[in-house]
């Protein structure tokens, strides 16, 4: 006879800020690694003051390759958000997207990494909105949560 034990019970809560940061963190560096790494030679050699930023024209394959590394960033991590719910560095963390977003909603709330006026205003915006409100300013919008399960 085996004795029965009542299933574990866990519970969802809004994940913490130092996991959604670390998460992030870990998110940059696969990033870092599988999308900017291959195109590190065309960024070798340049090195702007900020004085100079104003002034200067980028080469138009520089430009080209900035959009793709944004492009291929966005779809990290909209295309893993939309099918697993959750990014690389979520997963290490232990956090997810609350329910099954739709593919626009994922997209939405992932425009932050392309560094194009207005959305690299999003860099400032959504760590205060975070830090203030617990929550990004872009999930309010799309009705999204990140979670975590804890164990009751």
């Amino acid at each position: 006879m085996g004795i029965r034990l009542p299933a574990p019970r866990s519970m969802k809560r809004d994940a913490s800020f130092s996991k959604r940061f670390i998460a992030l963190l870990i998110d940059l560096l696969v990033i870092n690694v599988v999308i900017v790494l291959p195109f590190s030679g065309l960024f070798e050699g340049l090195s702007y003051s900020f004085a100079e930023l104003e002034s200067v024209q980028l080469p138009p394959q520089l430009l080209v390759a900035i959009g793709m590394i944004s492009l291929l960033s966005l779809f990290y991590f909209t295309l893993l958000q939309y099918f697993v719910g959750k990014s690389i560095g979520d997963h290490f963390m232990k956090i997810s997207v609350d329910g099954k977003p739709g593919f626009w909603k994922c997209l939405l709330r992932n425009v932050f990494v392309i560094p194009f006026f207005p959305f690299y205003l999003l860099w400032v915006i959504e760590p205060l909105h975070l830090i203030f409100y617990r929550n990004r300013l872009l999930d309010k919008w799309m009705g999204l949560r990140m979670v975590e399960r804890v164990m009751i």
